[in-house]
């Protein structure tokens, strides 16, 4: 599911229109520009630019006359990210070009205008957590904000072996979100658990992070210097980054000690040798064993967080 965020897959770039379209779209632009320059000059100052309100109206669909007409001043508002008063005017400037007004690109413009206005099923129906400049992840996050009166993050998504969101079941922890219920990490879907993400976060983005430096492993487990941690013990990959997280083992590390202790998470007798090296954190790493704690040293790529996540949390799980 793609949601699109401008009207430029559908609509010809500006640039590429004819020659006569060209002069059309002039008119009221010419006019924004005429705008500018004078409201820049009483105030003294560059606070609007042009080339950039232009840019961001022809994104958007308004790539000709008829369509500028057609614009609300809210709509001009939103489009631009600019004040109402200044929306105003430029509304008012549109208006006194000549010749028909259309409404056909603003129908289908995304806008956050537009979000606004979908209740809570149609809104999921529409999420794709690629897409993190979308108006729709964004009026989710404003909606769960306003409802909790702070900043949250819960995890409210859940996702079909294809990737797929799977709305009715994503509904609901939305809905409990908002109401304040606590985070369910698992949730049992027609007998299957399925695990619940954030929003922006998706399963394909999980990825294998190096156990020392933190940093994103290739697809095929090797780091930037061409070691491969993919046969590498996990308990020794684990304590490894619970000693940097001590600060028993201090970065940066040069190549040859960062060989020297990938060599020794190949070993058999490798966490007896780490445990003796790092034995501070070789307790905390039995502390956290037994409680199920231990790091997963995976992460999601790309997420707005980039947080590490662990499936040994305590679970909750809850049936939808």
């Amino acid at each position: 599911m793609t949601i699109q965020t401008s009207r430029t897959s559908e609509l010809a770039n500006p640039i590429e229109l004819s020659q006569q379209n060209m002069a059309t779209m002039a008119r009221g632009f010419e006019r924004l520009r005429a705008f500018t320059t004078d409201y820049n000059q009483n105030a003294g100052k560059e606070v609007l630019d042009s080339s950039k309100i232009i840019a961001a109206l022809t994104s958007a669909g308004a790539v000709n006359d008829a369509v500028l007409k057609g614009l609300s001043e809210n709509e001009i508002a939103q489009i631009t990210e600019q004040p109402v008063i200044v929306a105003r005017a430029l509304q008012k400037e549109f208006q006194k070009v000549e010749g028909e007004t259309s409404r056909e690109g603003i129908k289908r413009m995304p806008s956050r205008i537009s979000v606004q206005t979908y209740p809570l099923d149609e809104l999921i129906a529409k999420y794709d957590p690629s897409d993190f400049g979308s108006p729709v992840l964004g009026e989710i996050r404003r909606r769960v904000n306003d409802a909790l009166g702070r900043n949250q993050d819960p995890r409210i998504v859940v996702f079909d072996d294809e990737g797929k969101v799977i709305v009715e079941p994503t509904l609901q922890l939305l809905k409990e979100a908002m109401q304040g219920d606590p985070d369910l990490k698992v949730v049992t879907i027609d007998g299957i658990a399925r695990t619940t993400y954030r929003l922006g976060e998706h399963p394909q983005q999980v990825v294998s992070i190096h156990p020392i430096t933190g940093a994103y492993l290739r697809s095929n487990g090797q780091d930037k210097d061409g070691l491969n941690w993919n046969n590498a013990g996990l308990e020794c990959k684990q304590l490894l980054h619970l000693a940097v997280e001590n600060g028993e083992l201090r970065l940066p590390l040069s190549r040859r000690d960062l060989v020297y202790y990938h060599a020794l998470a190949h070993r058999e007798d490798g966490l007896a040798q780490l445990s003796a090296e790092f034995p501070t954190s070789a307790q905390q790493f039995t502390e956290y064993k037994i409680l199920g704690d231990l790091p997963s040293l995976k992460a999601f790529r790309n997420s707005k967080s980039d947080r590490e996540i662990d499936p040994s949390e305590v679970i909750k799980t809850k049936r939808y």
